[in-house]
């Protein structure tokens, strides 16, 4: 694992200095994962290093699900890699993979009736989607539609796959 991250590390200094252009900036997104009581606010940041005809993003996230009327609450802090390919200048399609390192809390109501302790999880899934993106002066306007497939190792069974809306504004350099 670790010497997959030095390699997707050098990869992007690598196309880096061979980019047309690198935007930079914040993101603020709602998810719903399957399971979870109700739509949460997904917010994060994201490089994308641009190409004539692809670009890619390396973003991370902040995520809070709380499940059985808050009984469960799962923590995680994403960070994904996505590759961008553009079907018209300004729209186009999306895939990538994403790290999931989630801390499960559970009530003490909870960890008595099913027997439950608070857990950490390391996981990995995937994303594919579609976007769409609007130069405006140095910005760069960007909006996504994403589903995430996500198993999750956790030992209570929860659906943990969600779609998610992602909205952005990037500085490009």
């Amino acid at each position: 694992m670790k010497n997959l991250i030095y390699v997707l590390f050098a990869i992007m200094i690598y196309t880096a200095v061979n980019a047309q252009s690198i935007s930079v900036g914040p993101q603020l997104g709602l998810f719903k994962t399957v399971d979870a009581d109700k739509v949460e606010l997904l917010p994060g940041g994201a490089v994308r290093i641009n190409f004539d005809k692809v670009s890619i993003e390396g973003a991370f996230y902040s995520k809070t699900e709380k499940y059985f009327n808050g009984e469960m609450v799962a923590k995680s802090n994403p960070v994904v890699i996505t590759g961008i390919f553009y079907v018209l200048p300004f729209v186009y399609g999306e895939f990538g993979i994403g790290w999931y390192n989630t801390k499960y809390d559970y009530s003490d109501s909870m960890a008595v009736a099913f027997g439950v302790k608070s857990e950490t999880t390391k996981d990995k899934g995937y994303h594919l989607g579609a976007g769409a993106q609007l130069n405006v002066g140095p910005f760069l306007l960007t909006g996504d539609l994403r589903y995430v497939f996500l198993n999750s190792s956790s030992t209570v069974f929860v659906k943990s796959s969600y779609y998610t809306l992602v909205v952005g504004l990037m500085y490009k350099f």
